[in-house]
């Protein structure tokens, strides 16, 4: 009985000296890391904490899966590191909640969940955690994962010391998105910032950039006051709910309804959808070449898109559609113009004093930020002679606040899909995936859901690369969205 507490006291003592190095290789480790000086060594230093994270240590098990994740030390595996960030989340460790919510939001290691990633971010976050605060912020400022909200992006940004936070909380107030406009408080934030982003973002300011960019959108908006057939401003800003019941129509357009040349407008929002930044003049022509093809030619900024298209339920996909614009805001040095690649177009239209209208949801991306662009909307009419100071009002009340019902990420995507949207109501659902080149159909869900927030994660492994188009038929309300597999 001597031997056994013995041997019990031993192993306890020992287990206690072993728990005391880990803790002192932690705080080496912390220690290091935070000095932000270059590294060479990760491979030791993988090697000397790994016995912690194997004994349990929720610290060591989230750097350890963050090797495993990135290839530092170690030759990257994505699944071996997504399984030690878990334990360390479920161990209660913040930095590992935080990161297990990138992982489930990026699809590192697993599959993507962006319900799941807000769920790790709220944890950590509940715990003071500044970095998953400010990934709650992030999420919300552009409603990836969530429905999107400036009130909510600044109630986490405010919540969080990280550097980014602080950046983006001097942005929101600079352009007054979820707080009033206030340039004195935005430089107190951006102002001794250590982020890059601030020091070039000072120089929105210091241009007075904001103002630029509002006055060239208000002064398009405030035409529709002129001319005989007067378009009050409060038309413009009402006009999205208007938009929303004629989606209720369940148009079917099909190549006869568009045939010929339009003249109109490019408006580009800000992330809610409901103010115009940029105001661009654009025109389209839609033919058939001699074997019956639709085929587009797209004038703008300058340059002239030629190439076939293809429109099936409501959505245009046109090849090499690609352009770029001056950042509204630039938030570093390195790129002040940016690519956009247009994935598709959804397509509806509108009779207005017995003139018909195209209305066209643009799905985007923007490579430099690897996320889906900013809303935008084209609205077209019928060409003639000249566009006048109304048909310029019209465009913007057909256009103002027409916002995306469903979201998807990544974009494009590879491996996996997420797509997510709210329900204003409960609604019987039914979403599918469809491939634009065969039309093979892949059935996702179909059921009764409740008002609210609804996401799905797709397996696409299998798919072949290509324009896919996603529908959400609602009660009898059809959306859809294109998306390209990469």
């Amino acid at each position: 009985m001597k031997r056994i507490f013995t041997l019990v006291f031993l192993l306890a003592v020992l287990g206690a000296g072993a728990q005391s190095n880990c803790e002192q290789s932690m705080q080496q480790v912390k220690k290091l890391l935070d000095s932000k000086q270059f590294y060479k060594d990760y491979s030791t230093l993988f090697h000397d904490i790994l016995p912690c994270a194997e004994a349990g240590n929720s610290g060591a098990q989230n750097y350890i899966g963050l090797m495993y994740s990135y290839g530092l030390g170690i030759e990257k595996n994505e699944s071996i590191g997504f399984n030690y960030v878990e334990k360390s989340a479920l161990n209660g460790e913040p930095a590992g909640q935080s990161n297990l919510g990138n992982f489930y939001r990026k699809g590192t290691g697993c599959t993507i969940d962006m319900k799941k990633a807000v769920e790790w971010y709220t944890k950590a976050a509940d715990k003071n955690h500044d970095r998953a605060s400010y990934g709650l912020g992030y999420m919300y400022l552009k409603g990836l994962g969530v429905t999107q909200d400036y009130d909510k992006a600044v109630e986490w940004f405010k919540k969080s010391n990280y550097g980014m936070a602080k950046h983006w909380l001097g942005v929101c107030y600079y352009l007054g998105y979820g707080v009033p406009q206030d340039t004195e408080k935005a430089l107190e934030y951006l102002y001794g910032n250590n982020t890059p982003n601030s020091v070039a973002f000072l120089q929105n300011v210091k241009t007075e950039k904001r103002d630029q960019v509002l006055n060239l959108a208000e002064k398009a908006i405030s035409e529709a006051g002129n001319g005989d057939k007067k378009i009050e401003a409060e038309l413009i800003a009402e006009s999205r709910e208007s938009l929303i019941r004629d989606e209720a129509e369940d148009q079917k357009l099909n190549a006869g309804n568009i045939l010929g040349e339009w003249t109109g407008r490019f408006i580009e929002y800000d992330w809610s959808g409901k103010t115009p930044l940029r105001i661009l003049p654009l025109e389209i022509v839609f033919s058939k070449n001699k074997r019956g093809d639709l085929s587009t030619r797209i004038h703008f900024e300058n340059k002239t898109f030629e190439n076939t298209a293809l429109l099936k339920n409501n959505t245009l996909i046109v090849s090499g559609f690609t352009f770029k614009l001056d950042q509204l805001y630039p938030h570093d040095f390195k790129n002040d113009r940016l690519t956009y690649e247009v994935l598709g177009m959804n397509i509806s239209s509108k009779i207005y004093n017995n003139t018909p209208y195209l209305l066209i949801d643009v799905d985007s991306y923007i490579d430099y930020w690897r996320e889906p662009g900013t809303p935008i909307t084209l609205v077209l009419r019928p060409k003639n002679d000249a566009v006048s100071a109304e048909d310029e009002a019209l465009f913007l009340a057909l256009a103002a606040q027409k916002t995306e019902f469903i979201k998807v990420f990544p974009v494009p995507f590879n491996e996996q899909l997420y797509v997510a949207f709210d329900l204003k109501e409960p609604a019987k659902v039914q979403l599918q995936l469809i491939s634009v080149t065969t039309g093979q159909t892949q059935k996702v869900a179909a059921a009764s859901l409740e008002a609210g927030n609804q996401s799905f994660t797709v397996d696409t492994a299998n798919l072949p690369k290509g324009f896919y188009v996603v529908q959400v038929h609602e009660n009898d309300k059809l959306h859809s969205r294109t998306i390209i597999k990469q």
